[in-house]
Formats: structure tokens, sequence, C-alpha cells
């Protein structure tokens, strides 16, 4: 195993480049700390050695089959479960389903490769308190 192999910490590699500290940074932190949160998983496990991260593994998996890599006990407990089987999300899901996709799509915009497409952390705050109200209604 090469040591560029291993994902050691879930901040953006602009900061390896040049050690300048940026919000753009600290928006990816938080994208990744959004699909820890939904995932279960972390940067670090074992799966995630190889070529694929868990920033792709998610993308890989939005929207159609997200449930697939959400952690299954929040999985079960919003109810995503349907005779046994997980229920995929799509545009029909119910409003949980709904909740946790546009999570997700927040945390992929605070992941983008590029750190001037990130979202800004004030339009991250709106889209959250956003899918807050949408819970709410």
């Amino acid at each position: 195993m090469r040591l560029e192999q291993l994902q050691l910490n879930p901040i953006s590699q602009e900061y390896g480049l040049d050690g300048q500290v940026s919000t753009k940074g600290d928006v990816y932190s938080f994208g990744i700390l959004l699909l820890e949160t939904l995932t279960g998983k972390r940067p670090t496990d074992v799966m995630f050695i190889q070529e694929l991260s868990l920033h792709e593994w998610v993308f890989k998996s939005y929207p159609c089959v997200l449930t697939e890599v959400l952690d299954p006990n929040l999985v079960h407990d919003l109810d995503f479960v349907e005779d046994g089987d997980i229920a995929p999300i799509n545009n029909e899901g119910n409003q949980i389903e709904q909740v946790v996709a546009s999570i997700v799509e927040v945390a992929l915009l605070c992941l983008k490769e590029i750190p001037e497409e990130r979202i800004d952390m004030r339009n991250i705050v709106a889209q959250l308190k956003k899918i807050r109200a949408q819970l709410k209604s």
C-alpha cells in the first residue's frame, strides 16, 4: 500500500499544496462531516484505501440508490425499509427521503474539487434552513 492511497484527513487537497487555510477548505471538511454522519463511514475506512473515496462512493449512488450508502441504522430509523427491503429514493419518495437527499446534495456541493466551485457557508446555512423548514411543514 502506498502512502498516497491513504486518505488520512478529511481535509481538502489544497491544504497540502501551500499550507494556506481558507474557508473553502472548511467547506470541504464540513461536506465530509455531513457524509460521515449520514453514512456512518469515515474517509479512513478500509473500503476507501484503494481508489474510491467516501465522496466518490456517495456521489456514484446519488440520488437513485442513495439508501445503499446511508448508515443502516439511519435507514431503519427513518423508515426507508419496506417489507424488509430498502426502498430506493426517487422523486415520489416520502418527505424524509427527500430531506436526506437534499442534505447529501449540500454535502456534494461542499466537496467540489475546485475550491472556487464550492458552495459558501452562507449558502450552506440557507440550504440547511430550507431543508429544516421542509421537515416542519
